[in-house]
């Protein structure tokens, strides 16, 4: 750890979840987060500085080297969680103030700067606030993953489940097959809940973050198709 350079450090507050009830319910959500976490602390263990873990019992931390998986969390966090409960978050670049392997303890200008941002976008009520040193990529991207996050919200379960199939490169007719259904039902399904252009949105937020540790930025287009 190196108190000079950037890092990039993401924190998920968990909406609601005094709220969950029963309490067997609030259990089987936060197990299954426990093991979404795991899991991608496993994958992307040469990304992380600090791995992913839950504080207070609702907020998920983690600090990275790179940029380029932040949405990938983010992702998943929420997808784990739903339906049961949603997210908001912060991902903010800058320095640590002290070498730590506990998060709690590491403290610094990105920490304080992280913890006035959640402050502002619960105010705000808000979904996301990137605060990665460039303007103009911040607000892109803010504009991208709100638009993208508030259209999956508005899927149905059926909608959402076509969406997330066709996320992992499946094709209409394997996605109809696996999840029983014709595959007019799936591209309608598909076509309701804007899936296309969901996928368009997400592929470019994660291609924006990829390329910022690689200097090619200017080489990142927006796209408006998904293939």
């Amino acid at each position: 750890m190196d108190v000079t350079r950037d890092y990039y450090l993401l924190l998920i507050d968990v909406r609601g979840s005094t709220k969950l009830a029963p309490p067997d319910l609030a259990r089987r959500t936060m197990n299954r987060l426990e093991k979404t976490l795991a899991r991608l602390n496993d994958e992307m263990k040469r990304d992380l500085v600090i791995g992913l873990s839950l504080s207070y019992g609702d907020e998920v931390a983690a600090l990275l080297r790179r940029a380029a998986h932040l949405f990938d969390v983010v992702a998943a966090v929420r997808d784990t969680l739903h339906p049961d409960a949603t997210i908001r978050f912060v991902a903010v670049r800058g320095k640590i103030g002290v070498a730590s392997d506990d998060i709690r303890q590491v403290g610094g200008p990105v920490f304080k700067q992280t913890d006035d941002a959640m402050v502002r976008l619960k105010k705000q009520r808000g979904f996301c606030s990137w605060l990665l040193k460039d303007r103009a990529l911040d607000d892109t991207l803010n504009s991208l993953t709100g638009m993208s996050n508030a259209l999956v919200e508005e899927m149905t379960d059926y909608q959402r489940r076509v969406y997330a199939s066709l996320g992992r490169g499946m094709s209409g007719k394997l996605v109809a097959k696996r999840l029983g259904k014709y595959p007019q039902s799936v591209s309608d399904a598909g076509k309701r809940g804007r899936a296309k252009l969901v996928l368009a949105g997400e592929a470019t937020i994660r291609r924006m973050l990829s390329a910022m540790n690689k200097g090619q930025l200017t080489d990142v287009a927006i796209s408006t198709d998904y293939h």
